[in-house]
């Protein structure tokens, strides 16, 4: 029951992280999961053990890496699930959320695997949303090469002009960008939507990616 405890949790996180472009609050996660305050600091601090999180208590909730991978296979098997019930099994669109969420524990990766070929390996889930491509590592921005082209996941930011600044410049998720160069003890340069724009290195160490 704890494991099912922690996939919630790191899905939920994830999610956040996605649809804010930030660092989240213990005080978010409760609500989105309905739960109190004390039993999210009490998971979160055991998360944070099994290195899954950065935790930062009152301040700040972030995946690590290893984090967003698991999250990620977590929401990968619910997304093919959720396309398995609905254009195979023909359950109402309205219900295979919640179906999608009792199942995805119990699927093995093998068995999902298999109906993602079913599915002809689909790229977004029946509402809509992108499924994501598990096999590719999240990295931070600044551990990009020059000339290396990459798309990004969201960031761990938590201070609120930082983060301004980043959004207002593009750097939101989904957004492809391109190592043009690295200043020694300077900036990063980069392309992002036809602008070249340089960005400091310790921002860019905030800043979640997947290589493409």
């Amino acid at each position: 029951m704890e494991s099912i405890k922690k996939g919630d949790y790191l899905k939920t996180i994830y999610h956040l992280q996605k649809n804010k472009n930030r660092a989240i609050k213990s005080v978010e996660l409760a609500k989105d999961l309905g739960v109190s305050k004390a039993s999210v600091n009490e998971m979160i601090k055991k998360l944070a053990n099994s290195g899954l999180v950065e935790y930062k208590r009152y301040t700040s909730i972030n995946l690590t890496k290893r984090g967003i991978r698991e999250a990620e296979r977590i929401v990968y098997k619910h997304k093919i699930l959720e396309g398995f019930l609905l254009n195979i099994l023909g359950i109402k669109k309205s219900k295979i959320h919640s179906e999608a969420h009792k199942l995805e524990h119990d699927f093995s990766d093998d068995s999902i695997k298999k109906l993602e070929k079913i599915l002809k390996k689909p790229e977004t889930c029946p509402h809509g949303d992108r499924i994501p491509d598990k096999d590719k590592e999240a990295c931070l921005l600044d551990s990009v090469g020059i000339g290396e082209k990459a798309e990004i996941l969201f960031t761990k930011i938590k201070n609120k002009k930082i983060l301004e600044k980043v959004n207002s410049l593009g750097f939101v998720p989904n957004t492809k960008i391109k190592v043009l160069n690295k200043i020694r003890n300077g900036p990063i340069e980069l392309s992002l939507k036809n602008c070249k724009i340089a960005l400091g290195k310790s921002i860019c160490r905030q800043i979640y990616v997947k290589k493409i």
